[in-house]
């Protein structure tokens, strides 16, 4: 997404008969690594969206827990 706003601001600016301000800073990093979680949380996400206020219901997440325990969710191997 960085590269391709600064595709358009360079546009832009080559299209532009005035001066731009240089007021906007895009900046991008790549990293590398590795990110694990349980499958309960990806699976609940999948589900209901993102939790409200960033805590997972604990009522939804036991029944995510429980269908997976008995196989009526699968998980991805």
């Amino acid at each position: 997404m960085t590269e391709s706003l600064q595709k358009q601001f360079l546009e832009l600016q080559k299209n532009s008969t005035q001066q731009m301000g240089k007021g906007v800073i895009l900046a991008a990093i790549t990293v590398q690594g590795k990110i694990s979680t349980k499958w309960e949380y990806v699976i609940y996400i999948q589900i209901y969206g993102p939790p409200i206020r960033g805590q997972f219901d604990p009522v939804y997440l036991e029944l995510i827990r429980e269908g997976i325990a008995d196989g009526s969710i699968p998980i991805p191997s």
